[in-house]
Formats: structure tokens, sequence, C-alpha cells
């Protein structure tokens, strides 16, 4: 469980750092996809520290598409890898 979480921190940190450098598209969404894939879509329990560390990358990667609060709501939900992928698709 701690490497998925960290794989997808990893992801965001890339992500951003793609982003700045303007060189952010559709495969490292689908990275980013993939690894939140791998955390969510196991039964574990992510605390709310995680879960706001992640919510955090997200919000900073989709520069005002989304929100914190909303951000929260979508991590909280049943379909969060396929949130993260929405958002992100939406900046590509």
């Amino acid at each position: 469980m701690a490497d998925a979480f960290n794989d997808l921190l990893k992801s965001f940190d890339r992500g951003i750092q793609k982003k700045a450098d303007g060189k952010f598209g559709k495969e490292d969404v689908a990275e980013i996809f993939q690894a939140a894939s791998n955390l969510f879509n196991v039964d574990i329990f992510l605390d709310q520290h995680q879960i706001e560390q992640i919510r955090d990358k997200w919000v900073k990667l989709a520069e005002g598409r989304i929100d914190k609060g909303n951000a929260m709501k979508k991590l909280q939900g049943t379909s969060r890898a396929e949130a993260i992928q929405s958002v992100l698709s939406s900046i590509v």
C-alpha cells in the first residue's frame, strides 16, 4: 500500500514538473490514472493526511479546474481514479 501511495504522489510530482515545463500531455494523465487505479482499486485504508496529500497535488496540477473542497468530495467517492483522470484530461 505504501508503494502504491508513493507511486501516485511521484506521478503527480512528475506531472506538475512537466506542466511547469509546458510538456504535460495525455500520457502523463494516463500515468497518473494508472497509479491512482493501482492505489484505489484495492480495499485499503488511507488516513486523512494521505488523502489531503493526494488532494493538494491534484489541485495544484489541475490549476483552477477543481478546488480543494470538490477534490476532497471526489476522493471520498467510489470512482476516485476516474475522477482524477477526468479533471486532468480537461487541462491537456
